[in-house]
């Protein structure tokens, strides 16, 4: 029993610190330049490190959707 929560209390604790939220000053310009450029229409962007590459997750109208974008500006994927 023990050993069952301490390995879902690790997975919890992985997935939290996995997706770290950014404030826009933490986001390269690359990166945010990018996503204006392929999102015109995107609004409330949120910013999190996904590894080492910057995902943002944002509304396309009334769809939310999420993009992830490498520190240069590249298009990973939508």
């Amino acid at each position: 029993m023990s050993k069952t929560l301490f390995v879902l209390f690790a997975l919890a604790t992985a997935t939290i610190c996995s997706a770290q939220k950014l404030t826009m000053d933490k986001v390269p310009p690359a990166a945010a330049n990018a996503f204006k450029q392929k999102f015109p229409n995107g609004s409330q962007p949120g910013w999190s490190r996904e590894g080492k590459d910057f995902e943002v997750e944002f509304f396309n109208g009334k769809k939310r959707q999420s993009a992830l974008f490498d520190a240069t500006g590249k298009w990973l994927e939508t």
